[in-house]
């Protein structure tokens, strides 16, 4: 959800989303606290600083390293969507690099970017999708 705070007559959005990198916080990969309840940690949730006239949303990027094979979790506020987002309106894609390739998904709301799967929202859909097929499976059997 979307905060509107007064800037002179006009009002500014903002979003809060994860930040961090793997890279040097090793807990932001999956956002975890090591605790019973497997809790999100929000330590990494912060206000988006956005330039002037710009509207922020969260990214979040999986780096793969193809050398090494080490994967990094990128969690950061975005405020200019990639190509491939603003030509398809996909909110996750994929692009291989000379050395490394990456997933990258955008979302619009706070902390949307803090899910341990790519696609956080997609993956209720699948399951959404599954659960459909399953059952249609099973009324078609016991027709049989």
């Amino acid at each position: 959800s979307r905060r509107e705070y007064p800037i002179g007559s006009k009002f500014a959005e903002a979003i809060r989303c994860h930040q961090c990198n793997s890279h040097q916080e090793e807990d932001c990969i999956t956002l975890r606290l090591s605790t019973p309840g497997n809790v999100l940690n929000d330590q990494y949730l912060k206000e988006c600083q956005v330039p002037n006239n710009m509207t922020a949303f969260c990214r979040k990027t999986v780096l793969k390293i193809e050398v090494t094979g080490e994967q990094r979790t990128i969690r950061e506020c975005g405020w200019k969507r990639d190509k491939v987002q603003q030509e398809t309106g996909v909110s996750c894609f994929s692009a291989d690099h000379e050395g490394y390739t990456q997933i990258i998904c955008a979302c619009d709301e706070d902390g949307c970017n803090g899910s341990p799967s790519l696609g956080g929202s997609h993956s209720k859909w699948t399951v959404l999708a599954v659960t459909g097929v399953s059952v249609a499976i099973a009324a078609v059997l016991r027709r049989n």
